[in-house]
């Protein structure tokens, strides 16, 4: 029988482990008396890593020139400069994804000026940065909200799009696999609550190993009904250790799939694998486990859904429907 080993490393991190440096990617301010961007990155030709500067706040910088950058917050210059800001922390964000805590925090893109769509055209091409982008399920238009919005209709019923809380989980999409990256863009925040919360699957994972039976945490590794697709099932354990990334570990962790997976299956959880759901909860409620980021608007959260898991709290919206706390969610592999 295979030894049960911690993670450890940056992707075993807590709340008080982790600095804002490890996460938060800062947009350069606004200069709105430069005499325009420098060359911006549209998206027209294959993304290279020689596009993006791997440095962490992205601000400061010099062009070829010698002349400082700036970055309008509206207009055609501005937006194309949006995305040359973007562009260059791009890198910055994969490496954190990649190679760090597993999440990242872009703060600063100019939403002035831009309507619903632009949003949502914006986030698909900064993920399109990260990996190859998934479609959305059905007719949604990764807009995510807790109603209805001005020329669109309500939001279909179902916890991921009311105002309560919901507890860290993986995202799935249509197809078999969850996507590597989620994204969420935040286009209006909520009057109150509302705050992202993350929780790292690794230091789950060596929670249960320190604290509890080895033959508990063995549960999560066999693998479980997560819901049926259309010509598939989705059956997988919920940590998995990559054959081809030594020392890696992958969680997928949603309790409400997993229960409705088993039914839909036929097969009842046993106590045992109950128990092991239970324990995992109970890592989850502990609070030094999580880190709660309050987005603002403009800040872009990415998050390696095989990695980190992801949640909220509660909110309350303002009454103006238009201002309604409103994200954009996007997906890519």
């Amino acid at each position: 029988m295979t030894e049960l080993l911690p993670v450890g490393g940056r992707a075993a991190w807590d709340r008080e482990s982790l600095r804002e440096d490890d996460w938060l990617v800062r947009l350069p301010p606004v200069r709105p008396d430069a005499d325009g961007p420098p060359r911006a990155y549209d998206g027209s030709r294959a993304y290279d890593r020689s596009d993006a500067y791997d440095r962490s706040d992205a601000g400061g910088r010099s062009d070829a020139g010698g002349r400082s950058r700036a970055y309008g917050p509206s207009g055609a210059c501005g937006r194309d400069a949006d995305r040359q800001a973007l562009a260059e922390a791009a890198a910055g964000v994969d490496r954190r994804l990649r190679e760090g805590p597993g999440f990242a925090v872009v703060r600063g893109i100019g939403l002035e000026g831009r309507d619903d769509d632009d949003c949502v055209e914006l986030a698909r091409w900064f993920g399109g940065l990260l990996g190859t982008l998934r479609p959305y399920d059905g007719p949604a238009d990764g807009l995510v909200t807790a109603g209805a919005r001005a020329g669109r209709t309500a939001a279909s019923p179902g916890r991921e799009r009311d105002d309560r809380a919901l507890p860290p989980h993986m995202d799935r999409s249509p197809q078999r696999e969850p996507p590597r990256v989620l994204g969420l863009l935040c286009v209006h925040p909520a009057a109150s609550g509302g705050e992202s919360t993350l929780v790292s699957g690794a230091a789950v994972h060596d929670r249960l190993l320190a604290e509890r039976p080895t033959a508990l945490l063995r549960q999560l590794y066999r693998p479980v009904h997560f819901g049926r697709g259309a010509d598939f099932d989705r059956y997988f354990p919920v940590f998995r250790r990559p054959t081809d990334e030594p020392g890696a570990l992958e969680v997928r962790y949603n309790r409400h799939h997993i229960e409705r997976g088993q039914r839909e299956a036929g097969i009842p959880l046993s106590a045992a694998y109950l128990a092991a759901l239970d324990a995992f909860d109970a890592v989850l409620a502990d609070p030094r486990m999580v880190l709660r980021v309050p987005l603002r608007r403009g800040d872009f959260l990415l998050v390696c859904n095989k990695a980190v898991l992801h949640g909220r709290t509660a909110f309350t919206d303002p009454a103006e429907p238009d201002k309604h706390r409103c994200l954009v969610r996007i997906w890519a592999d």
